[in-house]
């Protein structure tokens, strides 16, 4: 089990990452506090990826990994659907209203 020491700095370090504004984050409630880590594939199908601890002003924190692609080829990735799934986890869990 991790000290409270590292849990402190993994918090740390994800909070200070440079998220991705458009994803994860753009799903949740501003006043969330959001560790993220994204990533993404390139060409031929779009994959997108993030993967993210969301701390609510009150309650457990969330995990949350969404992954993405496109069945299309060339496609781009859309980051609406990960900031939309985002937004259905939290609400399907009682996070949000």
């Amino acid at each position: 089990m991790p000290t409270r020491a590292a849990s402190a700095r993994s918090r740390s370090t994800l909070e200070r990452a440079k998220p991705s504004a458009e994803r994860i984050r753009a799903g949740l409630p501003r006043d969330w506090t959001i560790g993220d880590k994204t990533g993404g594939g390139a060409v031929p199908y779009a994959a997108a990826s993030d993967i993210a601890i969301a701390w609510p002003p009150s309650g457990a924190p969330l995990i949350i990994a969404i992954y993405t692609h496109r069945n299309v080829v060339d496609a781009k990735h859309d980051d609406r659907v990960i900031a939309s799934t985002a937004s259905v986890l939290a609400r399907g869990l009682g996070k949000i209203s």
